[in-house]
């Protein structure tokens, strides 16, 4: 049995009470939700085939068709790697070498994660450069890649083709 008066300060503690819990979810969760979807920035080493470094940081970027970009980008420190490259049909000269392959500066990573970047860089007349750089970055601070280069070389009149083939390599933070 309920003692008569006694009902309303029970439903007023009960009000309280709800009150109190509803506040402690609203508090709850943004606090969940501010949780980092993003990649995580710092600098991350390479290793495989071919062994390097870069850094990934947010700010203004250059994304495809070379517009500037705000977010996250991806810029290659130090030396770039250097590519074994192989010319079985080259006659005279130097037949097999090393050259550096590209690594992007300023790159904005899209939220995919996956950088694709093909471009031809002239050296010479009738000399060129191909450089292909793939990565697909994780937000977990993990992912994978493959470099390639091929070089289309010109050496007493016989243009040649000398190629690194596909070198792979895994990063992390």
């Amino acid at each position: 049995m309920v003692k008569p008066g006694s009902f309303f300060p029970m439903i007023r503690t009960l009000r309280l009470l709800a009150l109190a819990l509803l506040a402690l979810a609203i508090v709850a969760v943004p606090a969940t939700a501010k949780k980092s979807s993003g990649f995580k920035t710092g600098t991350y080493k390479a290793t495989g085939d071919v062994s390097f470094k870069f850094k990934v940081y947010k700010g203004t970027c250059y994304a495809d068709g070379g517009k500037k970009k705000t977010g996250y980008c991806l810029s290659g420190i130090g030396s770039p790697p250097k590519l074994q490259m192989d010319c079985p049909d080259v006659k005279d000269g130097v037949k097999d070498h090393e050259a550096f392959a590209f690594l992007p500066n300023q790159k904005h990573i899209p939220s995919s994660g996956k950088i694709r970047i093909k471009f031809t860089n002239p050296v010479r007349t009738d000399e060129f450069d191909v450089h292909t750089f793939n990565l697909d970055l994780g937000k977990k601070s993990k992912g994978s890649g493959s470099l390639s280069m091929d070089q289309q070389v010109k050496s007493i009149a016989v243009i040649s083709t000398c190629t690194s083939g596909k070198k792979k390599f895994t990063v992390k933070k």
